[in-house]
């Protein structure tokens, strides 16, 4: 499962952007902001977004992320998306 939109707003709900499946063995992570920038990048299965980037909170908008899963038989998958963030 890849939300399209979270937010990072203090109050313990939807705080955080990260990926949920069955059956993921590995993960690669990139946010880019809207010029392509790369503001965030998680490798490890429990990483999530908290919508900060060096250290502070980004505006509300719309990121895109570009996701790699390997799943248990080995194969990998892509995916390339949109998340909003709302404050």
């Amino acid at each position: 499962f890849i939300p399209n939109a979270f937010t990072p707003d203090g109050d313990k709900l939807n705080e955080s952007f990260s990926v949920k499946g069955y059956g993921i063995t590995q993960i690669d992570m990139l946010i880019f902001d809207r010029w392509g920038e790369k503001i965030w990048e998680g490798h490890q299965l429990d990483d999530s977004w908290d919508g900060t980037y060096k250290g502070k909170l980004v505006e509300n908008d719309v990121y895109v992320y570009k996701i790699k899963v390997r799943d248990v038989f080995k194969k990998w998958h892509d995916y390339i998306g949109k998340v909003n963030v709302i404050r």
